[in-house]
């Protein structure tokens, strides 16, 4: 059976669209010992996340592939948010929203207000491509895609997608912290 890795600081990151692909993200994130805020624009939205996620966490244990202390410490690392603000400290966050530039830009937008200039921004976009979401931002530089497949918890699998002003250092991160989910 597998663990929740341990960490010294633990890490935070915001999961902004608490959807399949945003619970994915969320789950794979607990398991590897993450913080992790869930945002959602509907109202009760991340709660519900949560709930699933942990029936998901749990349904594991019933098949013995995590101890229920993993589960437990797991299902404790969620924090459903119901504003952006929440979310200040953040160290990553991984926008999973629908397939809309403007939604895109809007939320990019919110976030580079709300999180310190060293937090990173990624995108789970599939088909938007990252310099045009980060057209609208002040600080090109920290942002990435970092596209899950689906069904995140079963795929074991995370690009990490560059644009033109994206840093190595941003870079660099993302791909430390993909090991860390997967």
């Amino acid at each position: 059976m597998t663990g929740i890795k341990q960490a010294e600081k633990r890490t935070k990151i915001a999961v902004i669209g608490a959807g399949a692909m945003g619970q994915g993200i969320v789950q794979v994130s607990v398991q590897g010992g993450l913080q992790v805020y869930i945002f959602d624009r509907e109202e009760g939205g991340a709660k519900a996340a949560k709930t699933t996620i942990a029936k998901r966490l749990e349904r594991l244990v019933e098949k013995e592939r995590i101890s229920q202390e993993a589960c437990q410490q797991a299902i404790s690392l969620m924090r459903p948010v119901s504003k952006l603000e929440e979310i200040a400290d953040a160290d990553f966050v991984v926008e999973a929203v629908f397939e809309d530039l403007q939604v895109k830009h809007d939320i990019f937008t919110k976030l580079e207000n709300i999180v310190s200039e060293s937090c990173i921004l990624a995108s789970n976009t599939s088909s938007i491509p990252i310099a045009s979401i980060a057209s609208v931002c002040r600080h090109p530089s920290r942002i990435a895609g970092l596209h899950f497949f689906n069904p995140v918890p079963l795929m074991k699998l995370v690009e990490v997608i560059v644009a033109a002003a994206t840093s190595q250092k941003t870079t660099d991160a993302l791909v430390a912290l993909g090991k860390q989910m997967t």
